[in-house]
């Protein structure tokens, strides 16, 4: 009979709750759980084997190539190359999803020190897709990623020995599958497989025996898949200060940049209004200014600064939703009611919520909160141990749309107000979008 442990989901990162669904996908197991890395004459490779990596990395660039210029013909004939039913090939449709061009990033690593590395596929701060050679033939051990709709999430942790931990599980369901893979002495091997359960606290490496150290996925030696630059994010600019000041935004189509560029990509269109600048970069021959949203960067040449305003100063909400305090727990920006086209109402104060129809005993709260595009999305669900059900929740300041969803429809909702997005599939209706109604 299969082991069946409780353990805590919030001990694992990549387990967090993005969106509910009623089914997990099934994942497909490697197609060799224990295989020779030698030269099959009983002596080690040299060689650190890159170079049988590189169909496996031009596949990657050529998916990002096709789903940035939104060429659905190209990605389907490179998508011909492998298996329909790979992980790979699913993983690659995962990132079409997305609506914008992928962050990929590789890393390279001789996890069982056997002088051959493995390949790594990640966003420059966790593993996506981990490769092995075969011989001279790559071979991809999983994807993991949080899917756009139906629930479905995985992930990977990778421990100092050689150990990974492939975890496979969907948001409704409390069973979480755990794979214990080990490269060891050239070799691939498949340690153990059970289940856990949310409830003690106990971590994952713990039910499965690891005792080594983990690694942290985010200081890998990550490099850009396209340019093979390393994968930091800098703005290459001249001059840089830091005080806080406010500007009017008169104009009614100034662009928002992720990044202080006029390369940097467009996140959005800030409505007219006055808002709060709290970094001042110059490059490009702009000077560009960084919302206090968190929202990214504008042009400060097609504005007008609100002459005597600071940020002692400065009313706390004039800016409007304030992603930046959200993901740190701060949902200052944010309190008061809310209301949907349903009827249905949330209530936030400065700590978080305190009111909704989702969970009328009070116990439902909002957390693993990360950036999403150019906004952020959580979870909402209840603070109950045990206790099933929870959906998505997506916070979109003023200015920012939606990622098209899983339906490829484009926001429906009033882009130029602060917006609060729930629900247990990535399928816009206007209705499902909370207002600030006082």
């Amino acid at each position: 009979m299969k082991k069946i442990y409780k353990v805590s989901l919030a001990a694992m990162t990549l387990l967090a709750l993005v969106a509910c669904g009623p089914k997990r996908r099934p994942r497909t197991q490697p197609s060799t759980v224990q295989s020779e890395v030698a030269d099959g004459k009983g002596s080690k490779k040299t060689s650190s084997g890159h170079e049988y990596y590189q169909t496996v990395l031009e596949r990657y660039q050529a998916y990002s190539r096709a789903i940035e210029a939104g060429d659905s013909a190209g990605l389907e004939t490179k998508l011909k190359e492998i298996d329909p039913q790979s992980d790979e090939y699913v993983y690659a449709r995962y990132l079409q999803t997305l609506g914008r061009k992928p962050s990929l990033s590789y890393f390279y690593t001789d996890l069982d020190k056997d002088g051959r590395d493995e390949l790594l596929i990640g966003n420059g701060q966790t593993v996506s897709a981990i490769y092995y050679l075969k011989g001279q033939q790559p071979e991809l051990l999983h994807t993991a990623f949080v899917a756009s709709s139906g629930g479905s999430r995985s992930g990977f942790q990778i421990f100092e020995d050689g150990s990974v931990i492939y975890a496979s599980f969907s948001s409704l369901q409390p069973e979480v599958d755990l794979i214990h893979y080990k490269f060891q002495k050239g070799k691939l091997e498949t340690v153990n497989q059970i289940q856990i359960k949310n409830g003690d606290g106990q971590k994952p490496e713990k039910a499965l025996g690891i005792t080594a150290k983990e690694l942290d996925q985010a200081k890998f030696g990550w490099k850009e898949l396209e340019t093979g630059k390393k994968a930091t994010s800098q703005a290459s600019n001249s001059e840089s200060q830091t005080s806080s000041f406010q500007v009017r935004v008169g104009v009614s189509d100034l662009r928002i940049r992720k990044e202080a560029s006029i390369k940097g990509e467009e996140v959005g269109m800030i409505p007219q209004g006055v808002y709060t600048i709290t970094e001042k970069v110059s490059a490009d021959g702009y000077t560009w200014g960084k919302l206090q949203s968190g929202q990214g960067w504008i042009a400060l040449e097609f504005t007008t600064r609100v002459e005597g305003s600071n940020a002692a100063t400065s009313n706390k909400g004039s800016g409007g939703m304030n992603i930046q305090e959200i993901q740190n727990g701060d949902f200052s920006s944010i309190s008061g009611t809310w209301r949907n086209g349903l009827g249905w109402t949330l209530e936030f104060d400065k700590d978080g919520l305190t009111g909704n129809q989702f969970f009328t005993d009070g116990s439902g709260v909002v957390n693993n909160i990360n950036p999403d595009h150019s906004y952020i999305t959580g979870a909402i669900h209840s603070s109950k141990p045990n206790t099933a059900g929870g959906a998505a929740i997506s916070f979109l300041p003023a200015g920012t749309s939606i990622k098209p969803d899983s339906n490829y429809n484009s926001d429906p909702s009033d882009t130029k107000k602060d917006r609060i997005w729930i629900g247990q599939q990535y399928i816009w209706n206007p209705e499902d979008f909370f207002y600030r109604v006082d």
